[in-house]
């Protein structure tokens, strides 16, 4: 994850993954193998304000704007090949609309095609979501109660490391600017690797995770 910029209408959040998942079954496959963009980083805040009608799919953020930039998945076999997937793509938009400026929350959900039973998957992506992209077109006049942005809910919130998928060993990285985070960045409980200064940055290492249940 990396935070960029310093002026509301400027601030980008940026979040990249590498994930490698193991599947045994066609109903794995069918269940974990679609990925939505931008993920649920607070599954259960997430939850909230859930219309009935959708209570059995997975919780996805009320986030506004968002811009894929890379997306890929490619099957890896034990020799060191590889074979990269094609991916099909379906856009959404959310139920949380913006009385202001109409706008609607938005997902990208991702389709690789090709996977079978005992495949390791390897995905890559990476998207961009903006901290307030209305902020210097309505400085004022817009900023009332029911003014909505993603600053809402970026401003103040949690990340969960763990899934419904067990993870045999995951690496979190944080790169942000030190002037970027006044307020402090908290890590609850979970011990960074190392922290390291470049000129203007400071990249932090959280904790390698291992065996974390589903």
């Amino acid at each position: 994850m990396r935070i960029r910029n310093v002026k509301p209408e400027y601030i980008a959040f940026f979040f990249e993954r590498r994930k490698v998942v193991r599947f045994t079954e066609r109903e794995d496959i069918k269940r974990y193998g679609p990925i939505v963009l931008p993920e649920s980083l607070d599954p259960p805040y997430d939850e909230l304000g859930k219309p009935y009608a959708r209570l059995d799919t997975r919780p996805y953020p009320f986030l506004f704007n968002l811009r894929v930039d890379h997306f890929a998945a490619r099957v890896i076999r034990p020799d060191g090949s590889w074979t990269e997937l094609p991916v099909a793509k379906r856009g959404a938009y959310g139920y949380l609309g913006n009385p202001v400026n109409f706008q609607a929350t938005m997902a990208e959900t991702h389709y690789p095609q090709g996977i079978m039973p005992g495949d390791v998957v390897e995905y890559r992506w990476k998207y961009m979501l903006p901290w307030d992209s209305k902020c210097s077109a309505h400085p004022r006049l817009a900023r009332q109660h029911q003014w909505m942005d993603n600053w809402s809910r970026l401003t103040n919130w949690r990340i969960f490391f763990h899934g419904a998928l067990p993870i045999r060993e995951q690496r979190i990285e944080v790169l942000y600017a030190p002037r970027e985070a006044r307020a402090g960045i908290c890590r609850s409980g979970a011990r960074a690797s190392g922290t390291r200064r470049e000129r203007s940055s400071c990249r932090v290492g959280a904790a390698r995770f291992a065996r974390c249940d589903g």
